[in-house]
């Protein structure tokens, strides 16, 4: 029978933890202990019940010891009234295939031209009429997807410069 089950299993900083191999709460524990960031495993608990949210340091801290800088993203738009309304992001990111993530922001940036004559007539005149509505979701939609892809690239890279200077620091 299994024990300590989770009451919230997709719990981004729990998810963030275990992407990191961090199997136990106190394998994580020791590991901010060693980064001199002490932190108990009573409050890693309350973090991934949802029963406390952690503060943006702390955050900040289990992205780097975790290895995944996806954290502060998934944290600003799940925990802060402002990102939940500006920053709408999915909780697979930071795991996604990297070429699929340049295959898609490649089809974007082929869409700029296009969108970038829309975008002209439809601010133009300074106003946004009824009929310039439909050209104006086209061009969100190709913003957004550039938007959506430079933050994977980011994750990616940081990722990266993380996992490299690990290894030769």
């Amino acid at each position: 029978m299994a024990r300590n089950l989770p009451s919230c299993p997709e719990n981004i900083y729990r998810t963030c933890r275990l992407r990191a191999e961090y199997s136990s709460q106190q394998k994580a524990v020791e590991a901010f202990a060693s980064a001199g960031f002490p932190i108990s495993e009573g409050s890693l608990k309350d973090y991934e019940r949802d029963r406390r949210i952690p503060t943006p340091q702390t955050v900040i801290k289990m992205a780097e010891i975790y290895g995944t800088p996806e954290l502060k993203y998934l944290h600003c738009s799940e925990s802060c009234p402002l990102g939940q309304q500006i920053a709408k992001i999915d909780p697979t990111i930071g795991v996604d295939d990297i070429y699929r993530t340049y295959f898609e922001l490649i089809g974007a940036f082929n869409r700029v031209n296009h969108i970038q004559k829309k975008l002209h007539d439809v601010i133009a005149d300074n106003d946004l009429k009824m009929d310039e509505l439909p050209a104006m979701v086209d061009i969100l939609e190709v913003l957004d997807q550039i938007a959506e892809s430079s933050k994977e690239i980011r994750i990616w890279a940081e990722r990266e410069r993380t996992e490299k200077t690990d290894v030769d620091g």
